[in-house]
């Protein structure tokens, strides 16, 4: 009985041993998760990011549409008059988001939650693009359509 009792006692502390060890070892271990899951966020958010080729193309033909349009061209300008400038600069064609950013950067354009559609609505409203695709439209060469307000118009 007491070889027993000795057993059961060194037993014990083997276990109480282990339980220290297993909790010295619980906290690096939640640490490490922590870590892991941030570090997986991260990966993720990159994933995300680079995958998105087309805002990376928007990006580049910003960056190269200012590098080629002097900013000094499209100060004091209308924005219909701008968004031709920026095409006929760019090869005939424009994006709307970079029209966007090209007007607001010459400060013919505010940033607001708007701008988008005033680009939008300035492509359109000169009659002389033509949609290529979303957010895209080529110079139509030739004369500009004849708006209503035009055709209505007396002739002087």
């Amino acid at each position: 009985m007491n070889s027993e009792n000795e057993i059961i006692t060194k037993l014990r502390s083997d276990e109480k041993t282990i339980q220290e060890k297993l909790e010295k070892m619980r906290k690096p271990i939640a640490q490490l998760e922590a870590d892991l899951q941030h570090i997986q966020g991260a990966i993720a958010f990159y994933q995300r990011n680079t995958d998105d080729k087309m805002m990376a193309e928007v990006e580049e033909a910003v960056t190269e549409a200012m590098a080629i349009i002097p900013m000094s061209r499209l100060k004091n300008l209308s924005h219909s008059d701008a968004v031709i400038a920026i095409a006929k600069y760019n090869g005939g064609v424009v994006r709307t988001q970079e029209a966007k950013r090209l007007m607001i950067k010459a400060g013919i354009m505010s940033r607001t939650k708007n701008s988008t559609n005033m680009a939008h609505n300035a492509i359109h409203r000169t009659g002389r693009f033509e949609r290529v695709s979303p957010g895209e439209y080529r110079l139509k060469e030739g004369r500009p359509k004849l708006t209503q307000e035009m055709a209505n118009a007396p002739v002087q």
